[in-house]
């Protein structure tokens, strides 16, 4: 069993949606019951997922599907009388033409006065995003676009634009209709950002790390024994970031 909350950020407000949960208003949850990581269920309303039943209302995931998830911004772990629980939050934003109107029970907003019911670092968290997508930095360190609601928008304007990528590789586009050469992302934090489907990997790394898309085109030319040739790579500049590098690959 995995649970993590999501943080869904109406950008034209700058304010999180809430639901529903267990009589008061929360951010809203995802609980697996199957063995994956919550983290890796970036299409959300595929059967190994539970809803809230106390809510007396649909679960939040068949109210908004599907769901891109985008970074891990908090872990809490909790252990009593013998049993672990770990709870996270997630930054995620919702596919093309989905409305946060069709999940949001309430709203909360950084002027806000009261926190929803979360773990402290989980609040923080939550406030300082809201901070970034405000003034566009947190303790005075901008931080990548992909870390934002936003980028998987971004994502795929990089992947249309390239021939060599726009021909293995595209973000879900909403329709629910799974494609073949649609990318799922199976890690996000600070520092880089994955994405995969059966054939290629694209990742997103830190702008403190440009040289990487060339370093591993390199290693591919020279050792394609041990590194797979890159497809196409490059550096991605979002309004308000530093440059971003990218590149995809062949899976291993």
């Amino acid at each position: 069993m995995n649970s993590a909350h999501v943080m869904l950020v109406d950008l034209s407000e700058l304010r999180v949606a809430l639901v529903a949960e267990g009589g008061s208003l929360s951010l809203p949850k995802l609980v697996g019951d199957g063995p994956d990581p919550v983290d890796l269920l970036a299409a959300v309303g595929d059967g190994a997922l539970a809803g809230d039943a106390a809510s007396g209302r649909a679960p939040w995931h068949t109210r908004l599907t599907p769901l891109i998830v985008l970074a891990r911004l908090a872990q809490v772990v909790d252990e009593a009388d013998g049993a672990k629980t770990t709870r996270e939050l997630y930054l995620c934003e919702p596919g093309p033409a989905r409305s946060l109107a069709a999940l949001a029970d309430g709203w909360w907003a950084a002027t806000d006065a009261d926190l929803p019911e979360l773990p402290e670092p989980l609040n923080s968290a939550l406030r300082s995003t809201l901070s970034i997508l405000a003034h566009g930095e947190a303790d005075g360190e901008p931080w990548p676009f992909f870390n934002l609601p936003g980028a998987g928008v971004a994502i795929a304007d990089i992947l249309t634009a390239v021939p060599a990528a726009a021909a293995v590789a595209t973000m879900p586009d909403g329709s629910g209709i799974d494609r073949p050469t649609d990318l799922r992302q199976v890690r996000g934090w600070c520092l880089s950002s994955v994405w995969q489907n059966d054939e290629v990997v694209l990742k997103l790394t830190h702008p403190n790390w440009q040289g990487e898309p060339a370093v591993t085109d390199l290693l591919g030319r020279s050792q394609p024994e041990h590194v797979e040739r890159l497809i196409a790579g490059g550096s991605f500049t979002a309004p308000g970031h530093r440059p971003t590098p990218w590149l995809l690959q062949r899976r291993i």
